[in-house]
Order: structure tokens, then sequence, then C-alpha cells
């Protein structure tokens, strides 16, 4: 895998490790915000899966998911049952995962769309360099034309001499005129 491939999985637990580490900081009995409704995770989801794609999207939303869950359980200090079958513990990590995926879909829509259109704008200059050079074949064969036969005054009264001549229907008077 390229270093580029692997950035995402490694920006998305970083971020995360800091939004925690700052957790830490300003409050240990609540590292990872849990009382917040608008949560430093979302941001981190939102940023990698609109940034890299749905794969990056739903990875960020699990690894922000089950920080979240982990926070829930270390604020309490109890592992208690009821934590477990509690809506509030499992319904922010949800909407990161669905944030992540949903987004990152979005994103890989639009790399599609702009894939494609690089494809048709490629096709689009190909088509236009090879007008380009039938245009300039056509330039120089009307050229040549212009300096073959509209050039040479001496064509014409040939032409209009040989015309004249069959009009008369005489074979020596037609040979004489084309010579």
């Amino acid at each position: 895998m390229k270093t580029k491939a692997l950035r995402p999985y490694l920006e998305a637990p970083a971020a995360t490790l800091l939004v925690v580490i700052a957790g830490f900081i300003t409050n240990r009995e609540n590292p990872c915000f849990v009382d917040l409704r608008l949560h430093p995770f979302l941001f981190i989801v939102i940023f990698i899966a609109s940034w890299y794609g749905a794969l990056p999207g739903r990875f960020a939303g699990t690894i922000s998911g089950l920080a979240y869950v982990a926070g829930v359980y270390y604020r309490e200090g109890v592992y208690s049952p009821r934590l477990i079958f509690e809506f509030n513990t499992y319904f922010l990590p949800v909407v990161f995962l669905f944030a992540g995926a949903l987004l990152g879909e979005v994103r890989e829509r639009f790399k599609q769309k702009e894939l494609a259109a690089e494809r048709r704008a490629g096709d689009l200059e190909e088509k236009f360099r090879a007008a380009e050079d039938h245009i300039k074949v056509l330039k120089y064969t009307n050229a040549e034309l212009g300096t073959a036969v509209a050039g040479n005054f001496s064509t014409f009264s040939v032409l209009y001499e040989a015309a004249k001549k069959l009009d008369t229907r005489d074979r020596g008077e037609f040979f004489r005129a084309v010579d």
C-alpha cells in the first residue's frame, strides 16, 4: 500500500487520541466529552470521510465510536449491564459510523464523477488535436490547389479555348487548342 493510502488510517486514530488526551487534560472524569451533543469525534469522522472516501470514513466512525463507548465506561467507573443496554451509550457511536459511511459514499461519488470528467476532457483534447491536424492539412491542400489551378492563368485559358473549339466539332481545331 502506498503511504498516501495509509494516511486516513493513521490520521483517524491520531486525531481521536488527541481529543482523548485533550479530554484528560481538561477533565479527568470525562475524557471523551461524553456529555457533549456536538461531539469532537464527529468532526474527525466528517473530515476523514469527506476528504478520503467511504472506507476511511467507516474506519474513522468505528474508531470514534469505540473511543466514545470506552469513554462512557471510563466515566461510569463500573461496568454494569445497565450501561450495555442504555440507548445513550450507543446512539452517538452509531451516528459516527453512519456519518462516516454516508459522507464517504458521497465523496466516492464525487471522485468517480471527477475521474469521468477528466477522461472526457482527455478525449476532447485528443479530438481537438486531431481536428487541428485536419485543419492544417486542409489549409495546405487549399494553398496547393490555389497555386496549382487558380494561380495558373494558362490553365484557364487552355480550358476556355478547348471548350470554344468543342463547338466547331473539328478535331484538328480541338487538338490545336489543347496544344
